[in-house]
C-alpha cells in the first residue's frame, strides 16, 4: 500500500515467505528497524528528524550501557532480562510487519519505556559524571 500511495516514508528490509525460516532470517533486519530507524539518514522533513532523534537517543542509551556498565544485583538481573525480552519480541514483529516510518514510530511507543528501564538500570551514572567534570576543559 505504501508503494502504491507513494508515501514517501517508506522503508524495505527485504522479501521474505511467511515461513518460520524466512522469519528467522529476517529478525535482525526487522529488529534493527523496529528499534533503530528512522536515522539521520532516512530524514525528509521535520517531523521525520524529531523520530530519528529518538531512535539515535535510543543507540546512545545502548552505547553509554555498553561503555560505562555498572553491575547489578540479582534481584534486578531478572527485571532486566524480561524487559530485553520484551524488546526483543516487539520490535522484531514491528520491523516485520511495517513498512511505513510512520507507523513504525507509533508502534515503537510501548518498547519505550522498557528500553528507558534498561539504559537507567544498566548504566553507572556517577562514572559519567566523574569522567565528564575530569575532562571539562
Amino acid at each position: 500500500l505504501s508503494e502504491f500511495m507513494k508515501a514517501g516514508s517508506t522503508y524495505y528490509i527485504g522479501s521474505y515467505d511467511p515461513t518460520w525460516t524466512d522469519i528467522m532470517k529476517m529478525a535482525p533486519r526487522a529488529f534493527y528497524a523496529g528499534l533503530f530507524q528512522p536515522t539521520f539518514l532516512d530524514v525528509r522533513n521535520p517531523i521525520m528528524l524529531l523520530s530519528a532523534l529518538e531512535s539515535f537517543v535510543i543507540m546512545l542509551s545502548f552505547i553509554l550501557a555498553i561503555v560505562f556498565f555498572q553491575k547489578q544485583e540479582k534481584h534486578q538481573v531478572n527485571m532486566i532480562l524480561c524487559s530485553t525480552v520484551i524488546i526483543l519480541i516487539l520490535c522484531t514483529i514491528i520491523g516485520l510487519a511495517t513498512a511505513n516510518f510512520g507507523s513504525l514510530v507509533r508502534y515503537k511507543v510501548p518498547v519505550l519505556p522498557f528500553v528507558i528501564f534498561i539504559g537507567v538500570s544498566l548504566i553507572d551514572f556517577s562514572r559519567i559524571f566523574k569522567y565528564l567534570s575530569k575532562n571539562q576543559l
